[in-house]
């Protein structure tokens, strides 16, 4: 949980596959395969929903550390496990970023870390810095 100058409250937490609701508002989920997605909430200073983001996709994501600054933005970083070809769903960055796939045996598109900013009403502001793996 972190607060900007403003006083505004960005949550990010581990959320499950189905059902998912945030102050009352249905939200889509990724994760077909792996147990988690993540959201990141954001409330004004008097505790009222502002707005949410889903990171997830065909296998889990997670949260590694959430930053505001002194413009009333929000970093998240944290980790989304790629997905090879034909596999559905690709990662996503809510409805702003949806990573591609490529095949099992390329380095192409093999994301792990991320760090994305929004601003304080959620507009998405930068793509999502992503570190590649090394693996084959």
């Amino acid at each position: 949980m972190r607060t900007d100058v403003n006083g505004n409250v960005y949550v990010t937490s581990i959320v499950g596959r189905t059902n998912l609701q945030i102050a009352d508002k249905p939200k889509t989920t990724y994760s077909t395969f792996g147990l988690n997605n993540m959201v990141v909430a954001a409330f004004s200073c008097e505790g009222n929903y502002k707005w949410s983001k889903v990171i997830g996709g065909y296998y889990d994501a997670n949260t590694l550390y959430a930053a505001a600054d002194g413009q009333r933005n929000v970093y998240i970083a944290g980790y989304v496990v790629p997905t090879g070809n034909n596999v559905s769903p690709s990662p996503h960055f809510d409805s702003d970023v949806i990573l591609p796939s490529s095949p099992n045996n390329s380095n192409t598109f093999k994301q792990l870390l991320f760090l994305i900013k929004y601003d304080s009403e959620g507009n998405y502001q930068v793509a999502p810095f992503a570190a590649t793996s090394r693996c084959k």
